[in-house]
């Protein structure tokens, strides 16, 4: 009998312990979790109506004002895994029905017949570790041989995508969901520096900082685009946009509006000068790079109280907030025809939004 009473003792106790326990995390969760404001989910009272804060209604234009950009990319990214997902199963069902795949497994399958000899050779290494500018103290074997796996998976992958697009030439896939689409803004082009016909198709406009690193591969990538295509196709224009942490930025796009003053050509030049080589932003190399794209010695002197004075800066601040106030936050930025594009992106895929609009 004390047996049995003593039992349930401990069970009684087991109980209230247990108890407490889940109590004391339920309490430390409940901790953790932030205030926040009192959020109520209703119907709109009336069309184009997103929301409603201190008793004033909210159209959808002035709510996505300024987050357009990081709307469309983090649509993006949820269309390029239903995409993504499209090939893993047009793979799939193309092998299933290929009659030579019988006995292999798919990734026999894929080894032997989509993707067969496809090696990097070791000029293709030497070449990416140019491409990426990887030091060479830090080269060795171990890096060769990553860099080397790297590239086998890169070429399997584009082996994959060519296979895929001649299997599908006679029977497309249909897709049934919209591509998202990028917004489009109306920018004031002004007086700003630009090269290209009046008339292009095309114009991009390019949102830069001098001391940006990717800016200066946005740089590049637009030359490209621009010799490529032809300056009757394509206009660029370009954008002053130093950001506060670049503490030679401003000081950057103010020489270079000084140099634009005096001759528009030189600005491109001093640019490219600028984004060649970044490693030195001293005020003698500006200078001296000043001199390089056409600034004789005796216009120095205007040309430093002009950097100095800050005369362009009500110029270099308009283009700041313009930028500030379509969503720019980083650079570069790209607008083609209006279209938002943050940051670098491959090639291929900015031809592709050229081409869609030379198409219009």
């Amino acid at each position: 009998m004390l047996k049995v009473k003593l039992e349930k003792i401990t069970k009684l106790i087991f109980i209230i312990i247990t108890l407490m326990i889940l109590g004391i995390a339920s309490i430390s969760c409940n901790s953790e979790v932030k205030s926040r404001p009192n959020f109520v989910y209703k119907p709109a009272p009336k069309a184009g109506i997103a929301v409603k804060i201190a008793g004033r209604e909210i159209n959808y234009e002035e709510f996505y004002s300024g987050i357009e950009g990081d709307i469309f990319e983090a649509e993006q990214k949820l269309y390029e895994i239903k995409i993504d997902r499209i090939k893993a199963m047009l793979l799939k069902e193309l092998m299933e029905k290929d009659p030579r795949k019988v006995g292999l497994t798919n990734d026999e399958f894929l080894i032997k017949y989509i993707s067969k000899n496809k090696t990097p050779s070791s000029k293709d290494i030497d070449k990416f570790i140019e491409e990426k500018k990887i030091p060479k103290e830090n080269i060795n074997d171990e890096v060769k041989d990553r860099v080397k796996k790297y590239l086998e998976i890169e070429l399997k992958k584009s082996a994959v995508d060519d296979w895929l697009t001649e299997s599908t030439k006679i029977t497309p896939v249909e897709i049934y969901f919209e591509k998202p689409k990028r917004s489009v803004f109306n920018i004031t082009i002004g007086d700003s520096p630009a090269y290209g016909a009046v008339d292009a198709k095309v114009t991009i406009i390019l949102f830069a900082d001098y001391q940006c690193p990717f800016t200066a591969r946005g740089f590049q990538l637009l030359e490209n685009i621009s010799d490529k295509y032809g300056k009757k196709k394509i206009k660029v224009v370009f954008k002053h946009y130093p950001l506060s942490y670049h503490v030679m930025a401003y000081l950057l796009a103010s020489a270079s509006m000084c140099i634009y003053e005096n001759d528009q050509d030189n600005f491109w030049k001093f640019s490219k000068l600028i984004f060649q080589d970044q490693t030195n932003l001293s005020r003698d190399a500006i200078k001296e790079k000043a001199k390089k794209s056409g600034i004789s010695s005796k216009d120095m002197e205007i040309f430093e109280k002009c950097m100095d004075g800050k005369k362009f800066a009500n110029k270099i601040d308009v283009d700041l907030e313009i930028g500030r106030k379509i969503g720019v936050k980083a650079t570069p930025t790209f607008f083609i025809n209006g279209k938002m594009i943050n940051g670098i992106i491959a090639q291929d895929t900015f031809e592709d939004i050229i081409d869609e609009e030379l198409a219009r």
